[in-house]
């Protein structure tokens, strides 16, 4: 995917699937921003978009999510407490 508006170096992405590229490219021109998807789809939100106001949701978006980083493995211990 490519934003002929920028650069190529600021402007290029690259995606594993045409859906995927489809997805991104109806994103960035609906200016919807995702609720679930990873830090590589940001990424490529963020190269592929010319909107500053989209642009400036899109990196804050980016910004928390790298700041949470990955989730921890969760184990569920059985609960071995109460009566005898």
């Amino acid at each position: 995917m490519v934003n002929t508006r920028k650069k190529f170096s600021e402007g290029h992405s690259h995606v594993s699937t045409m859906e995927q590229g489809k997805w991104l490219a109806e994103m960035a021109i609906n200016k919807i921003i995702p609720r679930r998807c990873s830090l590589r789809d940001l990424e490529s939100l963020i190269r592929i978009t010319d909107n500053d106001k989209y642009l400036k949701k899109v990196s804050e978006l980016y910004g928390v999510r790298l700041q949470k980083g990955k989730k921890d493995y969760y184990y569920n211990a059985k609960w071995t407490g109460g009566r005898k």
